[in-house]
């Protein structure tokens, strides 16, 4: 299962990835997930996210 599937989301969704480990990651693959599904998206933090990440 896709992580965009596990989460439901629908044609309009808003997100917020809090939490202690893991969310750096969860954010990437949900937007690789995302643009191979052609899908459209907004993604930004509030904290500092380098290209390794």
């Amino acid at each position: 299962m896709r992580i965009y599937e596990a989460l439901g989301l629908k044609k309009r969704a808003f997100i917020s990835l809090v939490g202690a480990g893991g969310k750096s990651t969860l954010f990437k693959r949900l937007a690789e997930e995302l643009i191979l599904k052609d899908k459209r998206m907004i993604l930004t933090t509030t904290t500092k996210m380098y290209t390794w990440q």
